[in-house]
């Protein structure tokens, strides 16, 4: 039986990858991303009480602001485009629909 390897140094470039990062330009902790659509990226500001999204071929941001510092820690986007969000600090599950800003 013959094995063959081969040595792989890491400073080889076997698969190179591009990182591109955008600065979100509200405060408050923006996190977890959720990918609705190949253009259409939302997240959440925990601290700044928003849910928020972003267009990565524009560049462009946009944020809705919860009245009541619902802490929200995580979103979800259904199929029909409506943003579902945990608000932990006031201990809800929370609806909002984009298309009615």
């Amino acid at each position: 039986m013959l094995l063959a390897s081969l040595a792989v140094n890491a400073t080889d470039n076997l698969n190179p990858i591009t990182i591109k990062e955008w600065k979100v330009p509200y405060a408050g902790h923006p996190r977890d991303p959720f990918a609705a659509a190949n253009d259409e990226i939302w997240f959440v500001g925990q601290q700044g009480n928003y849910p928020g999204k972003f267009t990565p071929s524009t560049g462009t941001f946009y944020k809705r602001d919860l009245p009541d510092n619902a802490g929200p820690h995580n979103l979800i986007i259904g199929s029909d485009g409506i943003v579902w969000f945990a608000a932990n600090l006031q201990g809800y599950i929370g609806r909002f629909d984009p298309a009615n800003r």
